[in-house]
């Protein structure tokens, strides 16, 4: 099994490997299927631009590290339902918020490595609620690295699930860190470290984010792990950057967008391959990513030509060039 774009997708040797769903977490078209053009181009007005597939390359494949897509899906309607019920009610169901905060954690907790789906794997309509649970995985992914105790853990992943969620409050997005922020600390069930995580997830430390272009120690820790899964999640959802490319991207901003110390849990703690990426070796010979094993940024590749194994953790001259 392997991810790929769907524009990448040939009928004649490749078969769903996970179901696609609709805007209300229902099989849309189930694994096994083969998806003829007229189905694909049914995708792409949906706003699906990622497919898991089958095929001979992918085989031995397990994507095991994956939060499984049932779970997934779960935690983004239920923050549908929390992003929803402040839009129209006004009100903020801190008790769900609390439940998918611990679920992921506990994902996190038990995992020696944890990965979430790509939000561009479900319709448009649900990509917000992916999202934030998605930068929610990679914020919690650094947290460990950086020693948090399990309350700070629950305080970053509550802060990290609302920090979007002035974007369903105010008609300008530009408005939407401090329509959060208003938001959430008139919940006293909620710390108001939520609250300015999500007041705060924009802000640099250097001075030059919005909306108060606050700098250095007033720039919260929290908010800088915030920010930094959400620019990776948001590179990585809309096809701009690929994973390596997005840290070496969070890397060049080390220092001056967030904390170095930020910069270095956050690479540790996030791989740069995925297995099933295409790659490309400095030997020229062309490989597809197998596995995640003792090294985030080497991973286990097999090569095209002759099936062979290679962990790059262990054979240190072989680097990846290109993903093709």
């Amino acid at each position: 099994m392997r991810m790929i774009d769907i524009n990448a997708y040939d009928e004649r040797t490749m078969v769903l490997a996970k179901p696609v769903y609709d805007t209300r977490g229902r099989i849309l078209i189930g694994s096994g299927r083969v998806l003829h053009a007229r189905l694909v181009e049914r995708l792409l007005e949906m706003g699906i631009t990622c497919l898991m597939i089958e095929d001979e390359q992918s085989t031995g494949i397990t994507l095991d590290d994956m939060l499984d897509m049932p779970s997934w899906l779960e935690q983004i309607q239920l923050m549908q339902l929390c992003y929803q019920t402040a839009k129209d009610k006004k009100v903020l169901m801190h008790r769900e918020v609390f439940a998918c905060a611990g679920k992921l954690l506990n994902e996190v907790k038990t995992r020696k490595m944890l990965l979430p789906m790509p939000a561009s794997m479900i319709p448009k309509e649900l990509q917000l609620y992916a999202h934030v649970v998605n930068v929610t995985i990679w914020a919690l992914l650094t947290g460990v690295r950086l020693g948090y105790n399990e309350l700070q853990l629950r305080d970053l992943a509550v802060g990290c699930l609302l920090h979007d969620i002035g974007k369903v409050l105010d008609a300008d997005p530009a408005n939407h860190p401090e329509a959060g922020f208003n938001f959430i600390k008139t919940c006293r069930e909620v710390s108001l470290i939520a609250a300015h995580l999500a007041f705060q997830h924009h802000e640099r430390l250097d001075g030059t984010g919005h909306p108060r272009a606050i700098e250095g120690t007033a720039f919260h820790p929290f908010a800088q792990v915030c920010g930094m899964a959400n620019l990776f999640e948001a590179k990585i959802s809309d096809g701009s950057l690929a994973p390596h490319e997005a840290i070496e991207y969070l890397m060049s901003l080390s220092g001056k967008r967030f904390t170095v110390e930020h910069v270095r849990a956050f690479v540790s703690a996030v791989p740069a391959y995925l297995p099933g990426m295409n790659v490309r070796m400095n030997n020229g010979r062309e490989a597809l990513v197998f596995a995640i094993t003792s090294h985030l940024q080497r991973p286990v590749i097999r090569y095209q030509d002759t099936n062979e194994v290679v962990n790059l953790a262990e054979n240190l001259s072989v680097l990846v060039t290109q993903i093709i």
